[in-house]
């Protein structure tokens, strides 16, 4: 289920580049091709998730974290989990921070405290809070 918005990026990039397209002049331009990257990555959020609740044979699904906050992620959704028979559950947007600022505000505290780490410190995905 890994998914990656480097290829997207890419191709946004490149099409932006190839049409000359100047987001100071070219607005309406700018927000057909934000709607349309934003349409192509909800789609495939959505897909995968409710392959991934189908594949695990799970009766909830939650969505959290900054991406959370999007208004048409959690539209399309629903509507997939309800129409798979999923319960979904997601917080009120206040509270959907990005995961990012969450380590940067406990990283903060925990040198507050004299926590540091030697310089052979290396990034691991899965480091105990």
């Amino acid at each position: 289920m890994d998914f990656s918005l480097s290829g997207i990026k890419t191709a946004v990039l490149y099409y932006i580049n190839k049409h000359k397209i100047d987001p100071s002049r070219d607005i309406e331009k700018v927000k057909d091709i934000a709607a349309g990257f934003q349409q192509a990555v909800v789609e495939v959020l959505v897909h995968k998730t409710i392959l991934a609740a189908q594949q695990q044979q799970v009766e909830h699904v939650l969505l959290s974290g900054g991406v959370a906050c999007n208004s048409q992620l959690r539209q399309q959704l629903q509507l997939a989990a309800t129409e798979n028979n999923f319960k979904l559950y997601y917080p009120s947007p206040a509270m959907c921070t990005d995961n990012a600022a969450m380590i940067g505000s406990l990283g903060y505290y925990r040198y507050q405290q004299g926590e540091r780490a030697d310089w052979d410190l290396n990034a691991r995905s899965s480091w105990p809070l």
